[in-house]
């Protein structure tokens, strides 16, 4: 079931608005010149990393204090295979946690306490594989 759920949100993501990096295009290769997500407490994005394009960086604010729920998911082409993970750094560049292994095709850090009016880096690090024809997609959401 929560396979399921991953992916529904994935597909929702792809047809709903938000912002979009491509490889080769994008500017957001670093911490310095990460692209911005926006503030709120439920963020969606979407982006490409490739063995070309290693790495990408987001940040954003959330308006309310809570704990939250930060997911990267994919979409698995046919037989291709695809990983990347995922990690969420504070506005002074420290590493605050590094999301587990969640499933096949995506990444989950569950109930991180983020601050209001404090400003959050994402870094999405291609490991293997590749999405010839999908982009990731990113949530940032309050945990239920």
């Amino acid at each position: 079931m929560k396979k399921f759920l991953v992916m529904l949100c994935v597909v929702c993501m792809v047809f709903s608005m938000g912002t979009v990096a491509f490889a080769g295009l994008e500017p957001n290769d670093t911490m310095d010149n990460a692209t911005y997500i926006g503030k709120d407490n439920n963020l969606r994005m979407w982006g490409i990393v490739s063995s070309v394009d290693l790495e990408d960086w987001w940040y954003f604010y959330v308006n309310d204090s809570s704990p939250s729920s930060l997911t990267l998911a994919w979409i698995p082409e046919g037989q291709e295979t695809f990983s990347a993970d995922l990690y969420l750094y504070d506005e002074g560049g420290s590493l605050l946690v590094k999301a587990p292994f969640w499933s096949y095709n995506s990444r989950l850090i569950r109930d991180y306490y983020l601050r209001a009016g404090r400003k959050y880096y994402l870094r999405v690090e291609y490991t293997s594989g590749s999405l010839t024809h999908s982009p990731y997609g990113l949530i940032i959401s309050p945990s239920l």
